[in-house]
């Protein structure tokens, strides 16, 4: 399968230029996904940013942004973005087809950095984040996850664009 036929679920995003800015919950959200589009369009890999899509976005709390990219590496164009009130983080899109699965796999992989905080193990492997390694972060963190998890993902999973 090329890596333009990766069957990213389009249904399930908006592209960023439908957010009415006049809106102050979608004008938040954008305020995150111009966040999002700086962060993508930094990285080693991106030749530019080619398409901007909100899965799913919350106020000026948590954006999950898909972005199709042009690459001379022949990797995946499609990335996944999580910014806002957490850790900001890139994903390629492999198995996450859909704003959920990208979302879910964000609190995946930061709970296994938590994980290894507390245990003082190594984060080789990880997705590392600019944080510090400290048992009292990771506390906080779980606790950005568990509202994530209970009070966020529901709405994500309902496949609601902007929730708030």
């Amino acid at each position: 399968m090329s890596a333009e036929a990766i069957p990213i679920v389009l249904a399930r995003v908006v592209p960023l230029d439908t957010l009415d800015t006049a809106d102050p919950a979608e004008a938040a959200v954008l305020a995150l996904c111009e966040e999002a589009t700086t962060m993508v369009a930094a990285a080693p890999w991106c030749g530019a940013v080619v398409e901007r899509h909100l899965g799913f976005g919350v106020g000026d709390v948590i954006a999950v942004v898909l972005f199709r990219v042009a690459r001379d590496d022949g990797g995946s164009p499609w990335q996944w973005a999580v910014v806002g009130d957490v850790p900001p983080a890139m994903m390629w899109s492999d198995g996450m087809l859909t704003p959920a699965r990208a979302l879910e796999g964000y609190v995946a992989a930061m709970r296994e950095e938590v994980t290894a905080i507390r245990g003082g193990g190594p984060l080789d492997g990880l997705m590392r984040i600019d944080a510090p390694q400290e048992v009292r972060w990771a506390d906080a963190l779980e606790r950005r996850l568990d509202y994530i998890e209970s009070a966020l993902l529901p709405d994500c999973r309902a496949g609601a664009h902007v929730a708030g």
